[in-house]
């Protein structure tokens, strides 16, 4: 047992020291800083706060006025009122202000606008100005009833098939963004880590360093000691960037009172992080089968991507997961060993999906783990000291008995 803990020991300490773990650490949240940063710098550019001018023939709004508030670059832009058309298009054409709208003389009737402007449409213009309408033509009805209509209805969907209702929220939203992040940072770390074990697995082949490592310990041991070891890499990469993220968005939620409605779902934070625990751990045996049974680390690498392939496949099914979560593909998708880290949790997201589904995936998930590590033990003792010479899947699996077994007694 000890020598298993100094398997594991070694192979985290081996990943966690290098460059290449420590740039793969910090590369994911730079990448997503440099995202918002490029995002946060298209807003800016995008704002215009020059002033917003109307003509209002039937003097429906009264000849009410707006003055910019004092949220300095993100203020609401002044909106002025003009005695004729003709006065506001010389305004925009002396660009004093940036888009024009003219009420139709029968506006309450019709609800007809005319905008013009010099540079086409201008989205937050048009906003803007419905804004100050609304707020305009409720100022006499009482405040609740006036916000009531300002801000128009607040909608429930429901489904006749055991969907939850659905507001439309912060917190909505945030439940079914929250999967597809944490699914790309899971993806992330198990492709590095798998890389990882991958690499070192034939490396440690190529230069025979396999032939003294066995004569002190079980192959079981030392398998076990090297996918749990490369977890543990993985774990370490979610544990930074979740954290990061937690900090993150505690910031947020002093800074941002729009985010205070968000609410955290422990039940699907239990769940994925159990289903992203066995995922680990089946993923690193994959790999591992895939690293001693192949001759070089390239046809390695090509074997663990089918496995990857698998990994990610339910992204291409991503409109089914949303639109029909109960359907049968998305029920498949979220039982797969393979495929139910991703699937489940987003579909728990979306729906309540049944206990009984959830306890089935967790079952097929872990049985995926046993008959991963007989594989991964099994392909070791057969190909991992033939060097030169290709072990295939079915020598493996015990299709072929005869060279199967011509093969443990070579090993």
């Amino acid at each position: 047992m000890r020598k298993f803990w100094r398997v594991l020991a070694h192979e985290y300490l081996r990943h966690v020291k290098r460059k290449r773990f420590i740039f793969a650490l910090l590369s994911v949240p730079l990448f997503m800083l440099f995202i918002v940063a490029v995002g946060f710098l298209t807003a800016i550019l995008s704002i215009n706060n020059d002033p917003i001018g109307y003509v209002d023939p039937s003097s429906v709004l009264k000849g009410a006025v707006s003055q910019p508030d004092q949220g300095g670059l993100f203020a609401d832009p002044e909106i002025l009122l003009f005695t004729s058309e003709q006065a506001g298009l010389n305004a925009l054409q002396e660009e004093k202000i940036q888009s024009l709208f003219i009420l139709a003389p029968d506006f309450l009737q019709s609800g007809g606008l005319r905008m013009i402007s010099n540079e086409g449409s201008h989205d937050d213009a048009r906003s803007e100005f419905q804004g100050f309408i609304r707020t305009q033509l409720t100022g006499a009805l009482p405040e609740n009833i006036a916000e009531r209509v300002t801000e128009g209805p607040v909608m429930t969907v429901r489904a006749l098939q055991g969907t939850r209702s659905v507001e439309e929220s912060a917190s909505q939203i945030f439940s079914l963004v929250l999967p597809f992040v944490t699914a790309f940072l899971f993806m992330y770390a198990v492709s590095t880590t798998g890389n990882y074990l991958l690499q070192a697995l034939v490396e440690e082949k190529e230069n025979r360093t396999m032939e003294i490592v066995v004569t002190s310990l079980s192959p079981t041991a030392l398998m076990a000691g090297k996918i749990l070891g490369n977890m543990l890499v993985g774990l370490t990469q979610l544990v930074f960037w979740f954290g990061l993220g937690g900090a993150i968005l505690a910031v947020g939620l002093i800074l941002l009172p729009f985010l205070t409605g968000l609410t955290f779902n422990l039940g699907l934070a239990l769940v994925s992080f159990g289903l992203w625990m066995l995922a680990f751990i089946l993923i690193s045996a994959l790999m591992a089968t895939a690293g001693v049974a192949a001759t070089e680390a390239r046809e390695a690498q090509q074997l663990s991507g089918v496995f990857s392939l698998l990994f990610v496949s339910p992204m291409w099914f991503m409109a089914v997961l949303i639109n029909n979560p109960n359907g049968a593909i998305s029920t498949l998708l979220s039982l797969f060993p393979l495929t139910a880290p991703i699937s489940l949790p987003i579909r728990m997201g979306i729906v309540d999906v049944p206990g009984w589904q959830v306890l089935l995936a967790y079952l097929l998930m872990a049985g995926a783990v046993v008959l991963a590590f007989y594989v991964a033990g099994r392909a070791f003792r057969m190909g991992m000291l033939r060097y030169g010479k290709k072990l295939t899947w079915g020598q493996i699996l015990g299709m072929n008995r005869k060279q199967s077994e011509d093969s443990l007694k070579g090993a």
